[in-house]
C-alpha cells in the first residue's frame, strides 16, 4: 500500500524551497508519509543517528536538495556539505534509482557528480515539480510491483 511509502527531504539550512517542495509532495501524493530531519524528534539520538533511524526504518525514497548556501571568496557557491553527506548516505542505503538530487542553477558540482541524475531549477523549485512526479510515480510504481532493490542498513 502507498501509504507504507515513505520519502525523505533533505537540504541545507537557508534556503527554504524543501517547504515548497513538502507542501507540493503533501497535495500530490496525500497517503505518503514525509520526513525531513530537523522536524523528527531527536530523542537524544546524534543527527548521523536520526538519519540513519530514518532512512532504515522509514523511508523507500530520498529527495535531496542543493541549493546555494555557502559562497566561496570566489563568489561561487557551494551545498551545504552536510546534503553532500546525506546524498551520498541516502544512495548508499536506499540505492542510487531512489534517490533524486534537485540541484539549483549555480550551485559548484562536486567532482563525483557525473553520472548522478539529477533535476536543475534556476530561480524557483517549483520549476521541477513535473519531473519531481514523475520519478516518485516511477519509484511507486516499483515499490509496488516488488521489484525494487535497496542498499544496506546493517551496521556489520
Amino acid at each position: 500500500m502507498i501509504n507504507d511509502f515513505g520519502i525523505l527531504i533533505s537540504h541545507g539550512g537557508q534556503n527554504h524551497s524543501w517547504k515548497d517542495l513538502m507542501i507540493f509532495l503533501k497535495s500530490k501524493y496525500p497517503d505518503i508519509e514525509l520526513f525531513e530531519l530537523s522536524l523528527q524528534n531527536n530523542n537524544g539520538n546524534t543527527v548521523i543517528e536520526k538519519l540513519s533511524e530514518t532512512v532504515c526504518e522509514e523511508c523507500n525514497y530520498a529527495i535531496v536538495i542543493m541549493t546555494k548556501e555557502d559562497e566561496l571568496k570566489n563568489g561561487k557557491f557551494l551545498a551545504r556539505q552536510n546534503v553532500v553527506h546525506e546524498l551520498g548516505y541516502c544512495q548508499g542505503v536506499l540505492g542510487r534509482h531512489n534517490v533524486l538530487l534537485i540541484l539549483e542553477k549555480g550551485v559548484e558540482k562536486f567532482s563525483n557528480i557525473g553520472g548522478i541524475v539529477y533535476e536543475e531549477f534556476q530561480l524557483n523549485i517549483r520549476e521541477v515539480f513535473s519531473k519531481v512526479e514523475n520519478h516518485i510515480d516511477e519509484a511507486i510504481e516499483l515499490w509496488e510491483d516488488g521489484e525494487d532493490e535497496y542498499g544496506d542498513c546493517d551496521d556489520d
